[in-house]
């Protein structure tokens, strides 16, 4: 795995006229992460919703 320092200095080789869509991909990383934990929440908001009914119901 790539360490942030690795990452970086690779950084530094993007050409000036790419570095736009490399922002595009890189913050559409962290916008599907922040979607995923959204979602992940209200899905845990129904936990233990069932933990009531019994085996027949």
């Amino acid at each position: 795995m790539p360490t942030i320092n690795a990452i970086l200095r690779e950084l530094k080789n993007v050409p000036v006229d790419k570095l736009e869509d490399l922002y595009s991909i890189i913050h559409s990383f962290r916008t599907n992460t922040k979607k995923a934990e959204k979602g992940n929440r209200e899905i845990l908001s129904f936990a233990g919703s069932f933990r009531d009914l019994s085996k027949n119901d």
